[in-house]
């Protein structure tokens, strides 16, 4: 599944990419669950307030989350034609990264799947980037974990500044 191509054209990667990019735009704008996870991650007690199963939507997020790991495990097994236990390793913080840089804030309640996949393609250009300059994995890290901080800083000041952090942690 993870080389092989539709009509020896078209990776079934990238299908499936496309396939699950669409589901999940649907699933988030469009059903009462995708709302709730908004709603949750914007403000949990509100939420909780508001009627919605706060535990129900936990778990599906957890379920979901799962779900779409085990298909990117098996789409990766597929490419390398191995299963390897330590093969992910290091990709949580270009996932985190990646999230961050599209747009959805850290604090929750914001964000789309389109900026996500912004996001996505942005570290994967910056990784392609840093590999072609014959950077150390070790600082591609250390600059990764840069972006991560300036990301973060950008979403504290777009979402009224640390007054607000502040106030959301009391």
């Amino acid at each position: 599944m993870g080389r092989s191509r539709l009509y020896r054209a078209y990776p079934v990667c990238a299908i499936i990419l496309i396939i699950v990019y669409v589901i999940m735009s649907f699933f988030l704008r469009d059903t009462t669950l995708g709302r709730h996870i908004y709603a949750f991650g914007g403000n949990r007690a509100t939420a909780r307030l508001s009627g919605v199963n706060v535990d129900f939507t936990l778990c599906s997020v957890f379920t979901l989350s799962g779900l779409m790991c085990g298909l990117a495990g098996l789409i990766l097994a597929g490419r390398v034609d191995a299963v390897y236990p330590m093969a992910g390793v290091g990709w949580d913080s270009d996932a985190i990264a990646a999230v961050i840089i599209g747009g959805t804030s850290f604090f929750g309640g914001k964000g789309t799947i389109l900026g996500t996949f912004t996001g996505v393609l942005l570290i994967a250009v910056l990784r392609n980037g840093l590999n072609l300059l014959f950077i150390t994995p070790d600082m591609q890290t250390v600059i990764l974990g840069g972006v991560i901080i300036l990301s973060v800083f950008i979403d504290v000041i777009r979402n009224g500044g640390f007054k607000t952090v502040r106030k959301k942690a009391a």
